[in-house]
């Protein structure tokens, strides 16, 4: 991004990270020292093939060519992008791009990430014992490992009474959740009743490769906001939310900003309603 303020005029910011945040504080990616700015104004999220700006809630909006953002929306060259009272100018260059999207020694993946987690079985170990518990946990699992296919995703790991998968887009993932979600709950307990409730993570963003499989903020993202889930729900973070887009068929409900365990900024979190 070019800068368009007189004192500060051909000033470029260089955008080359996945995420990158805008605002007042010292800890954004670019920092944009203006009062007419808040602390945490306005994000940019890469998709692989083009960046998208999301306002943060910011007091005097975010804007693309004089209109005020009112939703997540991509940029193009030779944008105009207001931040408050601070006007740039949007550039594509070459090394720009290349920087963003170049693939270096190691590999990087622009994905959606889904983590999974089966609440409150580790007590039926002493009431049912293992081998009930057990094949409750694989029938579980076999569940969310067919949905994951049969919705374009593929599992990277299963951890216990869970897995981690990863999608191409979110609304393949989100379709997944609610799917296993409604398969679970149908399922008998072998203590009997409804069997026990999965709660669901998602997040989007830039995820690095080791052998088969997938580690780095993106990943640890998505398990933090799966533990923010009870059982039964299916969290987003505020990223996939952005590029989930309108949304349509589905009911999406905000749950506030969290403090996320480890991490420095608070992340708003959205639910799906899927019952």
């Amino acid at each position: 991004m070019v800068s368009q303020q007189p004192e500060s005029l051909g000033k470029e910011h260089w955008l080359a990270a996945a995420v990158v945040t805008l605002g007042r504080e010292q800890d954004n990616d670019i920092v944009l020292e203006s009062p007419r700015v808040s602390r945490y104004h306005a994000r940019l999220h890469w998709t692989g093939s083009v960046y998208i700006l999301e306002d943060l809630g910011s007091k005097n909006g975010t804007w693309i060519n004089d209109r005020r953002l009112e939703g997540p929306a991509p940029l193009n060259d030779g944008d105009t992008v207001r931040f408050g009272d601070l006007t740039f100018a949007f550039r594509v260059k070459g090394a720009a791009t290349e920087t963003v999207s170049r693939t270096d020694s190691i590999p990087h993946e622009t994905v959606t990430i889904m983590f999974t987690d089966l609440e409150g079985h580790t007590g039926l170990f002493e009431s049912l014992g293992s081998e009930a518990v057990c094949g409750l946990l694989d029938e579980h699992l076999s569940i969310m490992k067919t949905q994951v296919v049969r919705h374009g995703g593929r599992t990277i790991k299963t951890e216990g009474d869970g897995l981690l998968a990863s999608f191409s887009s979110v609304r393949q993932a989100v379709d997944c959740a609610i799917q296993i979600q409604q398969r679970a709950s149908g399922l008998e307990s072998p203590a009997g009743g409804k069997s026990l409730p999965v709660r669901i993570g998602i997040n989007s963003g830039e995820a690095l490769k080791q052998g088969e499989d997938l580690v780095g903020l993106a990943v640890v993202k998505a398990e933090r906001i799966m533990r923010l889930a009870s059982g039964g729900r299916i969290c987003l973070s505020q990223v996939s939310r952005s590029l989930l887009g309108p949304a349509s068929g589905l009911r999406i409900l905000s749950r506030g900003w969290h403090q996320l365990k480890g991490l420095s900024r608070k992340e708003r979190v959205f639910e799906v309603a899927w019952r």
